[in-house]
């Protein structure tokens, strides 16, 4: 008799807006965990227009990436997540970390099993909703385990 092996779900994840600026502008880390949904197809990412734009924001003023540049990386980002656009508004974190708040929306509406994010705010947290909330290196020790 055959014995089926059991697939295993892929994590669901959101990368934190930091998290796409860093793999694109610096490499390291955050890419090799962007990279495990775009080439190796080991994680199911989200994303939200409210990344996406943050995103486009940050390559132009923090990295001086030239317009084209940012094109290809929004097309790399909405070709390799699924775009969510969380309905629900939470405002657990203060006013001040509005854009982080928006990403606890987005992990929420996906149903996504981690955060992973270099923001102190919401590293602290540790997990919100019973979604674990981890630095990438944290994330990929415990994808190899």
């Amino acid at each position: 008799m055959k014995k089926h092996k059991r697939r295993k779900r892929k994590p669901k994840v959101v990368l934190d807006t930091n998290i796409y600026v860093s793999a694109f502008g610096f490499g390291g880390i955050p890419k090799q965990v962007f990279l495990l949904a775009e080439q190796e197809n080991r994680i199911t990412v989200a994303v939200s227009s409210h990344i996406l734009a943050e995103l486009e924001k940050a390559l132009e003023r923090k990295l001086g990436q030239p317009g084209d540049e940012i094109v290809d990386i929004r097309q790399r980002v909405t070709t390799t997540a699924k775009l969510i656009n969380p309905k629900r508004q939470t405002n657990i974190l203060s006013p001040t970390s509005h854009p982080d708040n928006r990403i606890l929306d987005l992990t929420v509406a996906f149903k996504a099993d981690y955060l992973i994010t270099g923001d102190r705010d919401l590293l602290d947290l540790k997990e919100y909703k019973g979604i674990n909330i981890l630095t990438p290196r944290r994330f990929l020790d415990k994808l190899k385990k």
